[in-house]
């Protein structure tokens, strides 16, 4: 693949990347870029929590709605009756289907009889052949628009369901649920003539054999309290029903939830009766928490994360509910005559979304939740009492790592680490940027945008190596990259500030850091051998003798830098973005924006100034390398093929990748042209290059240098003849003065002849 080519490929995945920031939830917007947002936002627990707990399970039944849970056995599939099971079920009639099954368990026989008779009997409601008995779970009941069933072959049905459960307990095992379940759904659709009760026995019944260990490989179970709310929804009995949904809910169903936001939605789609219903705590606790969530959905939240998405989620979608939505459930609970009403806490946060902070207080503070209190918290910083509001959070933040059992206690994980990290930006407002480091990393990946903007951007490195060294310790089981709420960026937190320091030219104290580190490219390569080779080639720079044996070092740094700089130079976040190894560059908290934050820490503005890249261009590490090469190339002969292979290389790291820089390249390049030797290669200057070859640099080097003696001689031979002879007179006139003296010193020490 050509550079070019390259580049566009770079270029094209980095766009796509891009979109997957707008379009995906996989890149969290950083709390810090809406401090007051966050702080304003709701608090409540998801619609999926909330409504899993409207009914506390008391059985060990669970729901099986995957495809793989929906799957017959595979027993089955694999035994020899199965091909006939099939046939039969592709039979025109029930009759037909039992003819078919001579040989087969009496069991499995009059059930597939039977499955044939209902799918006759009303097809509306049959689905695939393996799995004509499963419940689709919307909630809606009958619709009148179904035709009446064909009496003659349910009844047909009905019978042979029935006879499966005549059957003795070992031969009636293999379809005792299922015949159980689908006669349960064969009476409902008589209920008109009468049959109501006789289908909620028969559910009951599914859910009794499925305890007493008769085998459930659908699920069936607990389909069944979907369809005998159905049931008890179609008759008018929406508590009843809210009830049975309630229980399949808690059982893991998501049919279950979903049936129960749809008949939220029925019951808001008729105020007048609201009152009325709020009576029952099932269906009231219902009603408020479908309220945060088409609130809180309205306003672009995505209920259930902690994080805001562009759009409403899909089972919002079409609702137009604003504002009047909780005036109406407010008015109704008003209306209800209800002085002490369970969920309270759900009612203050409806309150609050609402913007009725007063009722919102008052229902707050008679309900002891976490989510009560995360209200009260909220309210404390709407009233500008920031003082409170830390104390608050900081109340609540302690309660959360204490989080109780109890469903009305619990928080859903994402709400919980949202309310965390906003109490590390009240931290932050007040200045103190280290303990609101601590709390965004123990809030959990989600933040780890705004633990690096604190770490890299606000705290010095001495400060920062204080976080980092009080943090836990990881055990070796627990992954590094894992989303643990207490330490899962431990290990990434230690990178950022080893290349701080790096950068920083505190090498010694980064190679603590680094130990036990690997490179993210390539798990085998050790980080800190790498940082002390580097730093080992700097000090050889400035150490060597000889000129050459400075560029030689200077040039192995420049290639660590190059091929290594986003593990021991790069910021993790702007301008390399190391947290994605540069593939993405945007700008995750935009420190460019001059509008005042009224919840920006009282100097961080002037910490920010102080830390800012003094190279903003993206992986500012090859900025590095090549400078580093080009105080190499000032070391070496300028006629030699080291100089030429050392501005090619540089050259070359200029022009890789979709963030060259054509301007440097070009520079090294112009260079070479002035200075440099003529080499055949240079026609791809940049692109194929040859290593430098720096022991012939060295002989050329000696070889330069005595040529320059030589040259100097020649250009002033005139000159260094005369001082040659004037320096022989100097020397032979003071060796005849001093003959002279010692011979007149010697006649005076004779004395007079």
């Amino acid at each position: 693949m050509t550079g070019s080519a390259r580049r566009w490929l770079l270029a094209g995945l980095a766009a796509m990347a891009t979109v997957a920031w707008a379009c995906g939830p996989d890149f969290p917007e950083p709390i810090l870029s809406r401090r007051e947002a966050a702080l304003y936002s709701t608090p409540y627990r998801s619609f999926a929590l909330e409504s899993a707990a409207l009914a506390r399970a008391g059985d060990a039944l669970t729901a099986r709605e995957s495809e793989q849970d929906r799957a017959p056995v595979a027993e089955e599939k694999e035994g020899p009756a199965y091909a006939t099971v099939r046939a039969m079920r592709r039979a025109a009639t029930g009759d037909e289907a039992y003819a078919l099954g001579a040989g087969v368990a009496e069991a499995i026989r009059l059930y597939t009889a039977g499955a044939v008779d209902f799918r006759l009997a009303h097809p509306m409601r049959a689905t695939g052949d393996d799995d004509a008995d499963r419940n689709d779970g919307d909630g809606t009941g009958p619709s009148p628009a179904e035709p009446p069933p064909r009496l003659p072959p349910l009844n047909a049905a009905i019978a042979r369901f029935s006879a499966v459960l005549t059957l003795p307990a070992a031969a009636s095992a293999p379809r005792a649920t299922w015949a159980a379940y689908m006669l349960g759904r064969s009476y409902a659709l008589r209920a008109a003539a009468g049959d109501g009760a006789r289908a909620a026995a028969a559910f009951a019944r599914t859910r009794r054999l499925a305890l007493d260990g008769a085998p459930d490989p659908l699920g069936l179970a607990v389909a069944s309290f979907g369809e005998e709310a159905r049931l008890a929804l179609g008759q008018g009995h929406t508590a009843e029903a809210v009830r049975l949904y309630a229980e399949q809910a808690s059982r893991g169903s998501r049919s279950g939830q979903d049936s129960l936001r749809v008949v939220a939605r029925r019951l808001f789609g008729d105020p007048a009766h609201l009152p009325a219903q709020l009576q029952d705590a099932t269906v009231r606790r219902l009603l408020v928490s479908h309220a945060v969530e088409v609130l809180e959905a309205e306003r672009g939240v995505d209920p259930g994360t902690a994080e805001g998405t562009r759009e409403p989620p899909p089972y919002v979608i079409g609702i137009r509910a604003h504002q009047a939505t909780a005036e109406v459930l407010l008015t109704a609970l008003e209306r209800s005559g209800l002085t002490d009403v369970e969920g309270l806490d759900e009612v203050a946060a409806l309150a609050y979304s609402a913007g009725q902070f007063e009722l919102a207080g008052r229902c707050a503070t008679r309900a002891p939740s976490l989510l009560g209190q995360a209200v009260l918290a909220k309210l404390a910083v709407r009233r500008g009492d920031r003082a409170a509001a830390l104390t608050a959070y900081a109340s609540l933040v302690d309660a959360l790592r204490r989080q109780p059992d109890a469903p009305a206690g619990r928080l859903d994980e994402p709400t919980a680490r949202a309310l965390v990290a906003e109490h590390g930006v009240l931290l932050v407002a007040r200045g103190d940027y280290l303990a609101a480091l601590t709390t965004l990393v123990q809030a959990g990946g989600d933040y780890w945008f705004d633990a690096a903007y604190l770490a890299e951007r606000v705290l010095s490195s001495t400060e920062l190596r204080s976080v980092v060294d009080t943090l836990p310790t990881l055990a070796p089981h627990e992954d590094e990259r894992s989303e643990l709420p207490t330490a899962g960026r431990r290990n990434a937190l230690r990178q950022l500030l080893a290349r701080r320091l790096m950068r920083e030219g505190r090498y010694d104290l980064a190679f603590r850091y680094f130990a036990g580190q690997t490179a993210g490219r390539d798990q085998s390569v050790a980080l800190e051998p790498l940082a002390r080779r580097y730093a080992a080639a700097l000090a050889s720079a400035g150490s060597r003798w000889t000129a050459v044996g400075r560029a030689e070092a200077r040039f192995e740094a420049a290639t660590l830098a190059r091929r290594y700089g986003m593990e021991l130079l790069g910021y993790e976040l702007e301008p390399d973005m190391a947290v994605f190894d540069g593939a993405l560059q945007w700008s995750v908290i935009d420190t460019r924006d001059n509008k005042p934050d009224p919840y920006a820490g009282p100097d961080e503005s002037t910490r920010r100034a102080a830390t800012e890249p003094a190279n903003l261009r993206r992986f500012h590490y090859r900025t590095v390398a090549a400078t580093l090469a080009g105080q190499a190339a000032d070391e070496l002969p300028h006629r030699s093929q080291a100089f030429a292979a050392v501005l090619c290389t540089a050259a070359g790291w200029m022009r890789d990748g979709p963030e060259g820089d054509p301007a440097r390249e070009r520079a090294l390049y112009d260079r070479y042209r002035r200075q440099g030797p003529h080499v055949r290669w240079a026609v791809n200057f940049g692109r194929q290059c040859q290593a430098p070859d720096f022991t012939r640099a060295a002989a050329d080097a000696r070889t330069e240098a005595w040529h320059s003696v030589r040259h100097g001689l020649r250009r002033f031979r005139a000159a260094i003849l005369s001082l040659m002879a004037i320096v022989v007179a100097i020397v032979v006139a003071s060796g005849v003065a001093l003959l002279v003296s010692r011979r007149r010193r010697a006649r005076m020490a004779s004395g007079p002849p």
